[in-house]
This record gives structure tokens, C-alpha cells and sequence, in this order.
């Protein structure tokens, strides 16, 4: 009258085994009549508590199961829109590096010259402020020069257009080799440019304007079959702490440019 479980029950998953031993059990409840009335009734409890139990513990296990498919439908959501969001981001990464770089470009572009590769006016006048205020400050020097290209429309004019963008680039690259680090080069308008020369008095400043000077004349600038040269006259004037901007010394140097062309150019002259 034994169960005889151990046979079977390796071949049985859990429910199937738990079904197993009610279904004998209630075979044995049935068994036990004919004996003992009351031990059936006993058995027949247990069984009854047991069944409940049973499929109680089947319920939950369902409802686990659910939650268990529903979560990890979730994750994988999760998961997709993690992914999803990392892609955007490293969009959003790639944008902003192009925007900065965009944004590089226009600030370059705004404070560049694009035939010379010196400052334009309005950058020039910018840091020239700056180094006004430095030296109302400090107390040191500042001398500005103005240079203007000896009769420039002839050299248009007569070679073209062309020819005279390459007599202001070779101009400009005089300037950049006699003039300092901290000194400043920009493009005024045209064919006339400044530079300034911080903590630098005028005798040191008129020095490196008669250098450009003496430079500027020996060159030989080549443009197609052409060959000419060129002169610049330079006015320098020095700033004042009393100057209320760049604007005075800056009329300063150009009275001083002036006298230089009434003086038969390809000179310097001090304000």
C-alpha cells in the first residue's frame, strides 16, 4: 500500500510529482474506508489542506512568472532606449565639437584679414584699447605706427588687381619678421596698416619702422611676367596716459603718415 514514489519521481517536475502524491493519496484515502472511518477523514483533511496549498503555491508561481516576463520585457525596453539615448548622445557630442569648431572658424574669420593673415580693424582696435588701459596702468610706453604702401593704386592700376593683393602680402610678411611677439599688426583699410608696440618708446619703435622701411624697398615681388617694387612711408606717434582712446594717438600717427608723403615718402616720421 506504499506510495512507491521513489521509482518515478525522477521523471516527474515538481507539479507533476505534488499531483502524483494526491492523486495516491486520495487512492489510499479511498483504500482506508473499509478500515478506519475516522483516519480517512483525517487523510482526507490533509489532502484537502494540501491541495489548497497546492494550487495556491501554482497560483503564485504563475503570477511570478508573469511578472518575471513583464520585468524583463521592461529591461529589454530599458536596455533598447539606453542604447537609443547613448547614440544620441554621442550625436549630441559630435554636434557640439562641429559647432565649436564652426564657432572657431567665425571668430577666426572675424579677426583675421583673409589676403593678409594679420588682424582686421575692428580686432585691432579691440586689443589696441586693451593696450591703451595696460599702459595707463602700468606707466610703460606705447608707440603706434601707421604705414601706408607708396602710390598703391598705380601699382593696380598698372599690374592689376593681382599684383597689388601680392605687394600687401609680401608688406605684411616684412612686418611679421622685424616686429615682436607681443607687438600687434592689423590691417587698417586698403593699403594702410598699424602696428603697436607695447612697452616700447618711439626712438625703439621708429628703429623697427625704418627697418620694415629699408626692407619693404628691397623687395622684388614677382607676378606673372611682371617684376616691380615698392616704397611705404610709416607716421609713428607715441599714446598717452591723457589720451582718452586709441582714436587720438591713431590721429597722431596719420598726421605724421601725412607729412611723410608731402616729404617725398619711403620715410618715417614721429608725430
Amino acid at each position: 500500500m506504499g506510495l512507491g514514489l521513489m521509482e518515478s519521481s525522477a521523471d516527474l517536475d515538481l507539479f507533476s510529482l505534488e499531483e502524483e502524491v494526491l492523486r495516491r493519496a486520495e487512492s489510499l484515502s479511498a483504500e482506508l474506508v473499509r478500515w478506519d472511518s475516522r483516519l480517512k477523514k483525517d487523510l482526507d483533511s490533509i489532502i484537502a489542506a494540501y491541495r489548497r496549498s497546492y494550487r495556491e503555491h501554482a497560483r503564485l508561481v504563475r503570477v511570478s512568472d508573469r511578472q518575471q516576463a513583464q520585468l524583463k520585457r521592461v529591461m529589454d525596453e530599458l536596455q533598447e532606449k539606453t542604447i537609443h539615448l547613448e547614440s544620441l548622445n554621442a550625436a549630441l557630442k559630435v554636434e557640439i565639437a562641429q559647432r565649436r569648431e564652426l564657432e572657431e572658424t567665425l571668430r577666426r574669420l572675424a579677426s583675421t584679414d583673409a589676403l593678409t593673415g594679420v588682424l582686421t580693424r575692428g580686432r585691432l582696435l579691440e586689443l589696441g584699447e586693451r593696450e591703451m588701459e595696460r599702459m595707463r596702468r602700468s606707466g610703460r610706453p606705447l608707440t603706434l605706427a601707421l604705414a601706408d604702401i607708396d602710390h598703391f593704386k598705380n601699382i593696380n592700376d598698372t599690374y592689376g588687381h593681382a599684383a597689388g593683393d601680392e605687394a600687401l602680402k609680401v608688406f605684411t610678411t616684412v612686418c611679421r619678421n622685424e616686429v615682436r611677439a607681443i607687438d600687434i599688426l592689423g590691417r587698417f583699410g586698403g593699403e594702410e596698416f598699424v602696428m603697436l608696440f607695447p612697452e616700447t618708446d618711439v626712438e625703439k619703435a621708429e628703429e623697427v619702422g625704418n627697418r620694415v622701411r629699408g626692407l619693404v624697398e628691397k623687395q622684388e615681388i614677382c607676378h606673372g611676367v611682371n617684376r616691380f617694387a615698392m616704397t611705404v612711408s610709416i607716421g609713428l606717434a607715441a599714446a598717452s596716459p591723457d589720451d582718452g582712446s586709441l582714436e587720438e594717438p591713431l590721429h597722431r600717427a596719420d598726421t605724421a603718415l601725412y607729412v611723410a608723403k608731402r616729404g617725398g615718402r619711403n620715410r618715417v616720421v614721429v608725430a
